[in-house]
């Protein structure tokens, strides 16, 4: 085997399942190194197959550059040689029990795993309900190595400086995340799928959203019912305090300050509204589909709505204080006990964990990866 593709190395420590580092043979021209590699795996047989696939994977996702000279174009060539010509079995685990599409899912810089490796092995039959023996599932996989980079970037604040790059660093980002989203959904069994809201989003977590959204909207309608019509004399009317309203505080300081004009107030609880009414009707809400649910309705005043929107102040911070307060009321331990008992239908969600808190996944999705989350204020209770 290692006459046909270089030596295979101890692994320097870098995590790859397997244990082995694969060097390939760079003056080799591809189609003699596939002969070479039928010859020892002939010889070889069916442990050294597995090992050879296993391999590839790992290598590939640790290669940050192409100085190596093993393109894309090669990886595809490759695996598919060892898969169809030698018979290397995409469902064979390793010696810790992850099979190929679990070392696939491995978070990696140039998301070869996104749009060559996965899409290759489920073409090839790759079980996407394999569990490893500690019972991780391909979506956890994928899951806890995008969750462990978005925690180094928030505790280097990457996010910030990514929003401060401008346009190119902001569609680099947005692109790399619809490629990690897009090789998450595509493990997800089927009939998990089949139950997420837009591919994404668990019953447990919509039903979260759904009644937060509610909450802060018709809390904010009860604070704010009493205000008095548009007012289009921001110095005159400046008497909204921002604390009073729950779910300011995701509204940068810089913004609208300590206090806000009535018109302004309601143009938040607005979007609030908006944002419940998405949710309503069974959708994720982005930010296009608020905008365009509080133009399409009719009970929504847009001189309020344009008051909010002309200060620079987006749709997408009523989202966030959605979403921020769904996941503090999770963290208090009362959430679920107080609002819902969860019904048969929320049954295949609890097959992968991930799916329960998978806030910056949906946060990331709905408002962006640099978009500036708050609070912004010392935020008050969760509204229960």
């Amino acid at each position: 085997m290692e006459a046909a593709t270089g030596p295979i190395l101890p692994s320097q420590g870098v995590g790859i399942l397997g244990g082995a580092e694969l060097a390939v043979d760079t003056t080799t021209m591809l189609e003699i190194r596939c002969g070479k590699l039928g010859l020892a795996a002939a010889a070889g047989g069916d442990v050294n197959r597995a090992r050879l696939l296993h391999d590839v994977i790992a290598t590939a996702l640790d290669l940050r550059s192409n100085q190596n000279g093993f393109g894309a174009s090669d990886l595809r060539l490759l695996l598919h040689f060892i898969i169809t010509t030698l018979g290397a079995d995409v469902n064979t685990p390793d010696d810790i029990g992850a099979t190929p599409l679990h070392v696939a899912m491995r978070s990696d810089y140039r998301l070869l795993g996104a749009t060559i490796i996965v899409p290759l092995l489920l073409a090839h039959g790759a079980d996407k309900a394999a569990l490893t023996p500690r019972g991780h599932t391909l979506f956890g996989r994928g899951y806890c190595g995008w969750q462990d980079l978005r925690d180094h970037a928030r505790a280097m604040d990457l996010d910030n400086h990514c929003r401060r790059g401008g346009e190119a660093e902001q569609a680099e980002a947005c692109e790399r995340l619809d490629l990690d989203m897009s090789k998450m959904r595509a493990v997800l069994p089927d009939h998990i799928a089949a139950s997420l809201t837009d591919g994404l989003m668990s019953p447990r977590m919509y039903r979260r959203l759904l009644v937060q959204a509610e909450l802060l909207s018709e809390h904010a309608k009860e604070t704010f019912g009493h205000c008095s019509p548009f007012c289009d004399s921001q110095s005159e009317c400046r008497s909204v305090v921002k604390q009073d309203l729950t779910g300011f505080e995701y509204i940068p300081l810089e913004v609208a300050g300590d206090e806000v004009c009535e018109s302004f107030a309601k143009g938040f609880v607005q979007c609030l509204t908006a944002t419940y009414e998405v949710l309503a009707s069974g959708k994720l809400p982005t930010s296009t589909l608020v905008e365009q649910e509080l133009a399409r309705r009719t009970l929504f005043d847009t001189t309020h709505t344009s008051c909010y929107i002309d200060q620079g102040v987006s749709v997408a911070y009523a989202i966030d204080a959605v979403l921020g307060h769904a996941e503090r009321a999770c963290d208090d331990g009362t959430y679920e006990d107080f609002h819902c008992h969860w019904s048969e239908e929320d049954a295949p969600s609890l097959a992968i964990p991930e799916l329960y808190k998978n806030f910056d996944i949906i946060k990331g999705c709905l408002i962006g990866l640099s978009f500036e989350r708050g609070p912004f204020l010392e935020p008050p209770s969760p509204i229960l």
